[in-house]
Order: C-alpha cells, then sequence, then structure tokens
C-alpha cells in the first residue's frame, strides 16, 4: 500500500469517530443552552414576591432545578468532547468532575425544593384558594390564576408541618370569611371570593 493509500485510510479510519464526537458536541450544547434558559426562567420567576408561577402543580422553580441539574451533566459531556487537544483535558477533566460534583450534590437537595399544592376545601367545595406548603416551613394561601398563584398570605406550622397537605386542618364559613384552624399554628381568616364553589352556602 502506498503512503498516499495509507494517509486515505487513516483519514477513513479517523472519520467516524470524529462524526460521533460532534454529535455528541452538537447534542450536550443544545441542551445545555435549554437547559440554562428554562432554569434561569425558573430562578427569575421565583424571585417575584407576590405571586409565583405553577405548571400543572409543579412550581417554575422546582421546573427549573431540574433543568439546572440536566444542564451540569450535559455540560461535563460537552466539554469533555470539545477536547481536541491533550492540553484541554487539562481544563476539561477538573471541569467535568466539579460540574459532576455540584450534580450529587444537586440531588441530595433536591427533594428539599418540593411545594406542595393543596385547595382549601369547606366540606368537598372549593373556597377558591391553595395552599402552597414547602419543605422548608414556609408556606402561603394563593388564589390561582391559570399558570400563576396570587399569594394572599403566607402561614407557617410547627416542626415543618404541612397542614392541608396533610389533612389536620378544619375550616368553617361565616356570611363574610372563611376561618381556618390547623395543627402547629394560630390559624387564619380568609374572605370569601367570587370563584368560590361555597359562597351560595
Amino acid at each position: 500500500m502506498s503512503e498516499l493509500e495509507e494517509s486515505f485510510a487513516a483519514e477513513a479510519a479517523g472519520r467516524p469517530a470524529l462524526e460521533w464526537r460532534t454529535i455528541v458536541l452538537l447534542g450536550s450544547g443544545t441542551v445545555l443552552l435549554l437547559c440554562v434558559g428554562v432554569a434561569g426562567f425558573g430562578w427569575a420567576s421565583s424571585a417575584r414576591p407576590t405571586s409565583l408561577l405553577m405548571i400543572g402543580d409543579t412550581t417554575a422553580l422546582r421546573i427549573g432545578y431540574i433543568a439546572g441539574m440536566i444542564a451540569l451533566a450535559a455540560f461535563a459531556v460537552f466539554i469533555v468532547s470539545a477536547s481536541l487537544h491533550r492540553w484541554w483535558l487539562i481544563v476539561a477533566i477538573p471541569a467535568a468532575i466539579a460540574a459532576n460534583l455540584l450534580l450529587v450534590l444537586a440531588m441530595v437537595l433536591f427533594p428539599f425544593t418540593e411545594m406542595r399544592v393543596s385547595p382549601i376545601l369547606v366540606d368537598g367545595c372549593s373556597t377558591g384558594y391553595v395552599a402552597v406548603e414547602q419543605m422548608n416551613g414556609s408556606h402561603f394561601v394563593g388564589v390561582r390564576d391559570g399558570f400563576e398563584v396570587v399569594k394572599a398570605l403566607d402561614y407557617s406550622a410547627d416542626d415543618f408541618g404541612m397542614p392541608f397537605s396533610q389533612d389536620t386542618y378544619s375550616i368553617r364559613m361565616t356570611n363574610n370569611e372563611i376561618v381556618v384552624a390547623y395543627d402547629g399554628g394560630a390559624g387564619f381568616t380568609l374572605p370569601i371570593i367570587a370563584t368560590s364553589s361555597c359562597s351560595s352556602r
């Protein structure tokens, strides 16, 4: 085999590996960019003090947190697959290890991002309010309007309790307000709103 034939054969043998590296690089880069965008949107939506963005019963912040974890994994794949020279590995490998360590930490902390959303009911009918309860013991009552929950008041419970998701509350209605009592807290009152299906009672 001539030198020219050998060079063509070597180039053909290396081409599939290069093509796979390109596919991995483009795929991980695309996932990384998308997830960074979603994570940024989720974190930005959580900065609003008077409302909370929700998709179904999941907060935008929690979706952003999940996207952030995927972004860390995609970053580790991207930075290693982008290494075209040996010297790049000196940067890529420590960066990938750091991203994986952050991913493990994020997975450990993930359960603490949970928010439970429970409708506040009186004898089975909706008051129009929902209770949003967090694992850190910071809870609030709000009114749902499409993808948004507008905060009405904040409340807390002893020992990080979640009285509405755990169904340890009692409620009664007067002519003008809703009176709520629950275990581990002082209770509160809410005005009756137009979206309440109990307003005619």
